[in-house]
């Protein structure tokens, strides 16, 4: 999957286990990396849409990767896909670690993901910009969360039945949660995504949709993060009674707190967000506001 020493400095610079190792960190070594694994393959296959310019070339690649996951076996087409392959091998020691109902739910997930990139890809090949309010619903499932909460189970050991994860205090927080993520990361990566042309970024959308400065932007995407914060921290000092479910649902709301600081910390010592002569280690910023944050108001004062 990974073509050439370039790109695997570039995987290694990324540190994309210390990013599991952060949101699982009850996780034994085996079902880390699973999630590990998946994690990796996740970021590549986001780059490798990337640089795709051509939505129905990205729709074709990512359909073969869902037969692929979802049958185990190689579809026409796609015998030499380096993805597949790994998505297959993925596949198999998931199945070996959970159910064919998990399997299936993540298959699910993993779906969700697909469309996305095809709404990506659309949007550049067509030059479209898409609005907030949909920019803010698609990055809640472009961030690729939605796969982490449900690898909770093989990590954490937490089971809740589907009535729990559908409830509306439980969809907020995942929502938050998700959020809190994928904004952090297009603060810490706006910089490039705006030389480079990237419209699906918070602070790009802000900056077309509403006329702001970069600068403007920038602080306003920070200032929507931390809103998501304080609902978080909300919605989890008041959680409603799930009777038998109680200890489950802490434990998982425990599991997305550690998804917001862990990817928080994680942005600190990862290559994939800053170029190559940009990767040293970040001071801890001991303060009431986040990293982003910190690290947005150093840039822009």
């Amino acid at each position: 999957m990974i073509q050439g020493p370039k790109q695997l400095a570039g995987v290694a610079r990324s540190k994309i286990g210390y990013l599991e190792a952060r949101a699982f960190h009850q996780a034994d070594q085996h079902s880390l990396q699973i999630a590990s694994d998946w994690t990796h393959l996740f970021c590549l296959l986001d780059d490798r849409t990337d640089n795709i310019l051509c939505p129905v070339e990205v729709g074709a690649l990512t359909n073969g990767l869902l037969e692929a996951f979802e049958s185990g076996h190689l579809p026409e087409g796609l015998e030499r896909e380096p993805l597949a392959h790994g998505l297959i091998d993925l596949r198999n020691r998931m199945l070996d670690a959970s159910s064919p109902a998990w399997l299936a739910r993540f298959a699910n997930h993993l779906r969700t993901l697909c469309i996305g990139y095809c709404w990506e890809t659309t949007n550049e090949a067509m030059h479209l910009s898409p609005d907030l309010h949909t920019y803010v619903k698609m990055r809640e499932r472009t961030i690729g969360l939605y796969p982490q909460f449900h690898l909770a189970v093989l990590t954490d050991g937490i089971q809740l039945p589907e009535s729990v994860y559908k409830h509306d205090t439980i969809r907020r927080l995942m929502t938050a949660t998700s959020n809190c993520v994928g904004w952090a990361n297009d603060l810490c990566t706006y910089e490039k995504e705006v030389a480079s042309g990237e419209r699906h970024n918070l602070v790009v959308v802000l900056m077309e949709h509403e006329c702001l400065s970069i600068q403007g932007a920038a602080r306003r995407a920070a200032q929507m993060h931390d809103d998501e914060i304080d609902v978080f921290l909300e919605l989890a000092e008041h959680l409603p009674d799930f009777g038998e479910w109680d200890e489950d649902v802490q434990r998982f709301v425990d599991v997305l707190r550690s998804w917001i600081r862990g990817h928080l910390d994680w942005a600190q010592e990862t290559g994939r967000y800053r170029p190559l002569d940009a990767v040293q280690p970040q001071p801890k910023v001991q303060s009431s506001g986040t990293w982003a944050r910190a690290s947005l108001m150093r840039m822009v004062n």
